[in-house]
């Protein structure tokens, strides 16, 4: 009995007392002040006569217990080892913007990044010491969280020197400008097609060729062929040469050795050259088709052909045939037409790939039958596009063409603000 009276009269005289410090807990247990890990970063654009002070709450360890910022700045002497207020501190306000992050491999809901920033008015070609607190009020549970201010490291600033802010341009001056640093005037001119003027000329000239010509070349029609091979015999009808209007300019080289012509070559790129033939035998018939297919095989077939939309599945993003154009253009304003060097297009057996069925290749010999298809269709593909970029060298004259181009120079530079006087010819 004595000994329980002597436990309470020790346990009543003891005063349990709370822990102390900031950023407690419920009391219990306090994690420490907050502190900066990184040192905030200051910028100043040119012309401005303000800087702004950045940072977030990464910058920070403990920010959690982070109740508010702000920002100390003080003109600083000029001299090299002045680090010494020569005024009163000033505070500037602080204010705040939280963004979502969004990374792969982080949860997509909880990730915010709170973003501060400070402006500080400051003077020209001047020294400044800037400091950011940052304040835990310590008003926790009972009042008795303890309360911190830390602060970063001091900042020295040296704002720009004064610059006078450049008058905007005259915009039709501006876009002169612009001309003459794309077409320079010393060898770009309404009578010599330079080599930029040239490239602009060309993505012309080739859009015509496809717009206009080569459309009209797809289908391009292709002669019967009669393919024999020991006691059998089989003829194709009704050959068809398709999607010659897809091809598309895919790289301009120009070699402007000569003083008098360019040499142009151009790469075309052609998606999915098909060729077919309608064909029949005494058991059956149906149309076969040849792909290009960049040696991608096709869809399995058994009982029918494969569809068009399945084979442009199959086929690779980068599955292209190339074909090179040559061609000649005088530089000087001429009536002379540029002239087609050479079109040149292999057809190469493993880029390509017949449809054909599990039933329907036994009635074919794919190989003589591709001897006699591929040199037709190389023969044609040379005659559509000699014919079409013949045809869109007329429509595209380089003398007219250049008249007209410059003549929309000037419409691009009185757009852009009032008449030139000085529009170069």
């Amino acid at each position: 009995m004595k000994k329980i009276c002597l436990t309470l009269v020790l346990f009543s005289t003891l005063e349990i007392g709370y822990v102390t410090g900031s950023c407690c807990n419920n009391n219990y247990w306090c994690d420490g002040d907050p502190s900066f890990i990184e040192t905030p970063d200051i910028r100043q654009d040119q012309y401005e006569n303000f800087l702004r002070v950045t940072w977030s709450n990464t910058y920070l360890n403990l920010y959690k217990c982070v109740d508010f910022f702000y920002v100390e700045y003080c003109q600083v002497s000029n001299g090299e080892e002045d680090t010494l207020c020569s005024e009163e501190a000033k505070v500037a306000p602080v204010a705040m913007f939280k963004e979502r992050v969004l990374d792969d491999w982080e949860d997509p809901i909880t990730p915010l990044v709170s973003r501060y920033w400070a402006n500080i008015t400051v003077k020209y070609d001047t020294k400044y010491l800037i400091k950011v607190f940052a304040v835990d009020k310590g008003t926790g549970w009972g009042e008795s969280e303890g309360k911190a201010i830390v602060s970063s490291k001091p900042i020295y600033f040296q704002s720009r020197a004064f610059m006078e802010i450049p008058k905007p341009l005259d915009p039709k001056v501006s876009m002169q400008r612009e001309l003459d640093e794309a077409y320079p005037p010393n060898i770009c001119s309404v009578g010599h097609m330079c080599e930029q003027l040239a490239r602009d000329w060309i993505v012309d000239v080739a859009e015509h060729a496809k717009s206009h010509s080569l459309r009209y070349h797809d289908p391009e029609f292709l002669p019967p062929l009669d393919i024999r091979w020991e006691d059998n015999r089989r003829v194709y009808e009704q050959g068809r040469l398709l999607r010659l209007s897809r091809v598309n300019l895919n790289e301009t080289s120009i070699n402007n050795s000569s003083n008098s012509s360019l040499e142009i070559s151009l790469v075309l790129h052609l998606r999915m050259l098909r060729i077919t033939y309608w064909w029949q035998s005494f058991f059956t018939n149906g149309l076969l088709s040849l792909y290009h297919t960049c040696g991608e095989n096709l869809p399995l077939a058994i009982f029918r052909d494969v569809d068009v939309d399945e084979v442009e599945e199959t086929l690779p993003p980068d599955c292209f045939l190339p074909i090179r154009v040559w061609f000649q253009v005088p530089m000087h304003s001429t009536k002379i037409l540029p002239r087609i060097l050479l079109v040149h297009v292999a057809l190469h057996r493993p880029d390509f790939k017949y449809d054909v069925t599990w039933i329907s290749k036994h009635f074919h010999n794919l190989d003589l039958l591709w001897a006699e298809e591929s040199e037709l269709a190389e023969h044609r593909i040379r005659t559509a596009l000699t014919m079409a970029f013949e045809d869109a060298f007329k429509f595209n004259r380089p003398r007219i063409w250049l008249r007209k181009k410059f003549k929309n120079f000037r419409k691009i530079i009185a757009n852009a603000g009032q008449d030139s006087n000085n529009v170069r010819e």
